[in-house]
């Protein structure tokens, strides 16, 4: 059928765009010492679980698709379990992002007079939660712990309630985050500051955009699979396949939305890109050299 072509085909272009894309942002952070800073971690964490995403359940997705749905056990239990842990991660991720934007910008001083360890802390718990999480849903599913069929059910639906808690938990901090920054500019409007406004101004229509683009992709994303997972009703599969592509196109925009946005990143990724392309040329053009000086003698 043309659909199947259609799912196949988007599945591992899917997660080929997942992969190079945040090799990418993850490479360009690494190799520009002016973008390891402790602002960028969590936008570096985020990068490293939707890479992961792209390496582990979207490629191992795209293997099924390919292979007509057709597994055995253990390739399965392997892809329900890191998808289950690197789509939590993942969230957990952008909804801490969310919150450390809203503090730099409602709590700017205390923001500035942070630690090192906050943010090490955050990334532990965007790691440690959700494998916690994982491990009681995978438990229930396969029934490994005899537990009472109710328990068995909520833990099983649990990961899905917890990304709609945390889809939520960003837009609530992009409003306040956004609320904040309208409430500091007609401040400085009444004080008179007028290049501090337009300055303000600026970023306030910047953050505007990107709080819509990121909280919109994200629920556009992710709705549709949630949705489904919670009609007890017969689903055509086709459906069902299409919405968990649409689910791992959120982890091929997050480092559009999160790391091209930012300042001298877009410069760094062409200046990193540029320099490896020109590495590899050299590498090829002395081999070639060689070799012809080899023949001349």
């Amino acid at each position: 059928m043309a659909s199947e072509k259609v799912i196949r085909v988007a599945s591992i272009v899917t997660a080929l765009v997942i992969v190079v894309g945040n090799m990418l942002t993850i490479l360009t952070f690494f190799c520009n010492s002016h973008l390891r800073k402790r602002s960028f971690y969590l936008v570096i964490n985020l990068a490293v679980a939707d890479f992961l995403i792209g390496i582990i359940p979207a490629t191992i997705f795209a293997c099924i698709t390919f292979n007509d749905g057709e597994t055995n056990k253990g390739i399965y239990l392997v892809h329900i379990s890191s998808d289950i842990l690197l789509g939590l991660a993942s969230m957990t991720t952008l909804a801490l992002i969310a919150i450390e934007r809203m503090w730099a910008t409602v709590w700017p001083l205390r923001h500035l007079n942070s630690s090192c360890r906050v943010y090490v802390g955050a990334i532990c718990a965007s790691w440690l939660v959700p494998t916690l999480l994982t491990g009681l849903s995978i438990s229930a599913k396969f029934n490994w712990s005899k537990i009472p069929v109710i328990w068995r059910k909520i833990a099983m639906h649990q990961p899905i309630a917890v990304i709609v808690i945390l889809l939520m938990g960003t837009a609530a901090a992009y409003t306040i985050t956004f609320v904040s920054f309208k409430r500091h500019t007609i401040q400085m409007e009444q004080a008179g500051s007028c290049s501090r406004v337009s300055r303000r101004k600026m970023q306030e229509q910047r953050l505007a955009l990107t709080m819509c683009m990121v909280t919109g992709a994200s629920i556009l994303t992710w709705l549709p699979f949630v949705i489904m997972n919670y009609l007890y009703i017969t689903i055509n599969p086709s459906f069902f396949l299409a919405s968990k592509i649409l689910q791992y196109t959120n982890s091929a925009i997050n480092p559009v939305f999160y790391a091209v946005k930012m300042p001298g990143f877009r410069k760094s990724l062409i200046k990193t890109v540029c320099f490896h392309h020109y590495c590899r040329k050299q590498k090829l053009v002395i081999p070639m050299k060689t070799r012809h000086n080899i023949q001349q003698h």
